[in-house]
């Protein structure tokens, strides 16, 4: 659900949306328990509210907090094998430039196919949150071509073992953005946000203000957080969806754009 909001609206309707939203709510609720529970608002149990908002809250703001830094850097680290794994394919073709002429162009070929499975089939299928199921070779077909071509002289040696390595580094640079795109957070750990969202917007209800006005202010203030927080969450939870998203530019433009078009 969450998943397929980012890729159904752009980021300025996301922010009213989960603003607005957990607003409202604490609007209604204020107005209904103003309306038709004012004992639940008596001035004398406001200390007690005071502690039990701060109580909750606090709790709530540990956990987000928990969530935002270890998603962000989840995030981070999609981005940076996102462009590791762009680099270690330039660098493949530049090492091949040792190879005799008939073995550079099959390499080449080999990162124009590999490059345009994934800004074809991979990054689309990360950004849905699945991995369609494919007979494109991938990695497959450079490992073949670098397989069947044996090196003669020292220098071809040496960067034949630089070609190797970068295959590897490849693969795994892969296997964890892949990883990245299709996991999220725990049911449990959810749950959990949910549960200590909820439980602070219903503490912020039975607070208590002179001015109605300010009264509505506060808890539609501590309502804008909440939402907030889960845009936060929400973003940052699927790396390769919605517009805020993993930049894949180093595979659509450039030196790879190039090998991706020519004819394979």
């Amino acid at each position: 659900m969450t998943r397929a909001l980012l890729n159904a609206l752009p980021e300025w309707m996301l922010f009213i949306l989960f603003l607005l939203v957990p607003v409202c709510l604490a609007l209604a609720g204020t107005w209904c328990i103003r309306k038709f529970l004012p004992g639940w608002k008596r001035a004398s149990a406001q200390e007690t509210v005071g502690t039990v908002v701060g109580l909750v809250s606090t709790f709530f703001a540990l956990v987000l907090a928990f969530a935002i830094v270890n998603l962000y850097q989840r995030y981070e680290d999609a981005s940076y094998r996102v462009n590791a794994t762009a680099a270690s394919l330039t660098v493949l073709t530049h090492d091949a430039a040792a190879f005799p002429a008939p073995e550079q162009q099959r390499i080449d070929e080999a990162v124009g196919a590999y490059a345009a499975r994934l800004t074809s089939v991979v990054f689309p299928g990360l950004r849905k949150g699945t991995l369609p199921q494919g007979t494109d070779p991938g990695l497959g077909r450079l490992y073949q071509v670098l397989e069947s071509y044996h090196p003669a002289t020292p220098t071809e040696v040496s960067f034949y073992d630089a070609s190797i390595a970068e295959l590897g580094t490849l693969l795994s640079n892969e296997q964890q953005f892949v990883s990245d795109g299709t996991s999220s957070l725990p049911a449990a750990f959810l749950a959990l946000l949910a549960v200590t969202a909820i439980l602070t917007l219903a503490a912020s209800l039975l607070l208590s203000a002179e001015s109605p006005t300010f009264e509505s202010a506060l808890t539609a203030s501590i309502a804008a957080a909440i939402g907030i927080g889960w845009l936060t969450v929400a973003i940052l939870e699927f790396p390769f969806s919605g517009s805020v998203s993993v930049s894949t530019a180093a595979f659509t433009h450039g030196y790879l754009h190039h090998l991706v078009v020519m004819p394979h």
